[in-house]
């Protein structure tokens, strides 16, 4: 059942059930008052009667004769019935329109005191009231005033054909309506099906769902369907970039490692030298590759929403750590590290070394031979890590991307030890899964600094600014 349909079904239901509520309510309320109005009636009428009755007395002070008012002329419309019995329950005059009939007789309980009832004369139902006549305490007879009921129950008929018909005509009209306003309603879901389709046919992500001015719930499902194809659009073009510069950096050092290859079938007698020359470049291709396979695999457990294990870290023997196994790859460059503070922070050990490596190793490939300096800090409840180099510096133009995946500054493409541009990344990653954030600062021909910056465990308060460590690592061949 299309939802067009269940919105007309539901519109129409709830339109009738509403009209059903409205014309009970009308006819329960339209009975009583009719019933009423003849309860009122026939009592007024008996008392006119009893008030008419004129009764004559003996010297005794019994009654001798009863002279009764003119009842036709007060049983008036047609439909209202009079009737006077005695204490005997003879019948002492009745309304020429009863003709042979007569009202039923009140019974002994109900000839002491007023009462109503609806009784059955003929095929007729009538409502009777019946008015005790009393002399001196003592009852002599009961006026008994009747009036049909056919009126009011043609009446009361007519309004239930006339409710069934309005409510069968109503329901009608509004399923029609209904199924316009609705079609109406849902035509813009349907251009967004159809747009949906287009681009699913196509794959074309860069069309986009026409965004009115109505303000209302399917412009903004308009507005997130947009949102979510610039997002899945942004997605595909990342993967395919992904896929392309990955394929292009493990072709080189497959191309290195086939070519040696091929040199070692081709030429067998080669001399020690040469071969060894090849072995070596073939080891140091196939450690390229790993290194590439591995942060592969480190991005793509990014993707894929993998845990960050999170316990109490000491960032300082962290930054002390990473900086102690970085002297072996330093060359001619000075480490020195400057620790202010206690920082404990949650996360990862091996992560957040991993991060400290990379920026280190990033820093002594660019850094030239100058010095690199790391620091720790904290304030505000949050710790600091600083790591400045004061080589060639990063362009303007490089600035922005330098932690997008693959991307190489210009001055390090012609390098051969320049990575295939996964490690700045990687560490972005490990920086925002620790809750923290990582920035560059760069001035070209003066240097890089990054700055990771990373929240403090609640339990640690944010330690005083007095150097507590302040220890230069001088690296072979400095």
């Amino acid at each position: 059942m299309s939802i067009r349909l269940r919105l007309t079904l539901w519109y129409t239901a709830v339109l009738c059930a509403t009209l059903i509520i409205f014309t009970s309510a009308l006819y329960i309320f339209l009975a009583q008052y009719l019933s009423q109005q003849v309860d009122e009636t026939i009592s007024m009428q008996a008392q006119k009667v009893a008030d008419g009755i004129v009764i004559q007395r003996s010297i005794m002070g019994s009654p001798s004769r009863v002279i009764l008012p003119p009842i036709d002329e007060i049983a008036v419309p047609a439909s209202l019935y009079i009737q006077v019995v005695d204490v005997n329950g003879n019948i002492v005059a009745k309304s020429d329109n009863l003709g042979t009939r007569s009202l039923p007789l009140p019974a002994s309980n109900q000839a002491q005191g007023s009462f109503y009832e609806t009784v059955q004369v003929g095929s007729n139902s009538i409502r009777m009231y019946g008015l005790p006549l009393s002399l001196n305490g003592q009852v002599i007879g009961t006026v008994q005033v009747g009036e049909s009921l056919l009126q009011t129950q043609i009446t009361l008929g007519r309004l239930r054909l006339l409710a069934i018909f309005g409510i069968a005509v109503s329901a009608l009209v509004a399923g029609v309506i209904g199924w316009l306003l609705a079609r109406t309603a849902l035509r813009p879901i349907d251009r967004i099906t159809r747009t949906a389709q287009s681009i699913g046919q196509s794959r074309n992500l860069s069309q986009r769902l026409e965004v009115g001015d109505r303000q209302d719930e399917l412009e903004r499902l308009s507005t997130t369907f947009n949102d979510m194809l610039d997002q899945l659009e942004s997605a595909f073009a990342t993967q395919r970039r992904f896929v392309a510069d990955a394929s292009h950096e493990l072709r080189t050092p497959l191309t290195a490692i086939r070519g040696n290859l091929e040199i070692l079938h081709i030429v067998p007698n080669l001399g020690k030298d040469e071969r060894e020359e090849i072995l070596s470049d073939l080891s140091r291709e196939a450690e390229r590759m790993s290194r590439l396979v591995a942060d592969l695999l480190t991005l793509a457990r990014a993707d894929g929403g993998v845990a960050i294990r999170q316990e109490k870290v000491d960032l300082a023997g962290v930054v002390s750590e990473a900086v102690r196994e970085a002297r072996g790859l330093a060359g001619g460059a000075e480490l020195s590290v400057d620790i202010k503070g206690e920082a404990i922070v949650l996360g990862d050990n091996d992560r957040l070394k991993q991060l400290l490596l990379i920026l280190l190793d990033n820093a002594i490939k660019y850094g030239g031979e100058g010095a690199i300096e790391v620091s720790l800090s904290t304030a505000d409840s949050e710790a600091t890590i600083t790591v400045r180099d004061h080589g060639g510096g990063i362009s303007q133009e490089d600035l922005p991307h330098v932690f997008e995946r693959f991307y190489r500054a210009a001055k390090s493409r012609s390098r051969e030890d320049g990575g295939a541009g996964l490690g700045l990344a990687i560490a972005k990653w490990i920086a925002e899964s620790h809750g923290g954030r990582i920035g560059v600062e760069s001035t070209t021909g003066e240097g890089s600094t990054f700055q990771v910056t990373l929240p403090l465990h609640h339990d640690i308060a944010p330690a005083p600014t007095e150097k507590i460590q302040a220890k230069p690592y001088t690296v072979a061949g400095s």
